[in-house]
């Protein structure tokens, strides 16, 4: 579940052993999550709209995958909770407009890189 601005979110996520993704400048670890899992937080129907409108609530991180360098868009969630476990430092969420799992089966990415407790 992803709190922001009074607003709540909540969706499957995958613990990915692989994603050590995180902010170079804060170090806060990031959650990768599909748009369509996150845009109810913001008003607009389109992520570029979201970043255009609010400029002050998103930042540009880059990432590294197996065989390529990109970037991402990411905000500071209000809150971040789960059933099965518990965040014991802030995170990050960037948002990608890809579906992460072709099934459906999750819509968001744990990262490896943060302290957690698991129930």
């Amino acid at each position: 579940t992803i709190e922001k601005n009074g607003k709540t979110v909540s969706d499957v996520a995958l613990f990915d052993s692989g994603n050590f993704m995180s902010d170079p400048i804060t170090q806060k670890g990031v959650i990768i999550a599909e748009w369509q899992t996150v845009s109810p937080l913001f008003a607009e129907a389109k992520i570029t709209e979201a970043i255009v409108n609010h400029p002050d609530e998103f930042i540009y991180i880059g990432c590294r995958g197996l065989s390529s360098e990109s970037a991402m868009f990411a905000f500071s969630p209000d809150k971040v909770s789960s059933d099965e476990i518990d965040f014991y430092e802030p995170v990050l969420i960037a948002i990608t407009e890809n579906q992460l799992d072709k099934s459906g089966s999750y819509r968001m990415l744990l990262p490896n890189t943060i302290s957690i407790h698991t129930h």
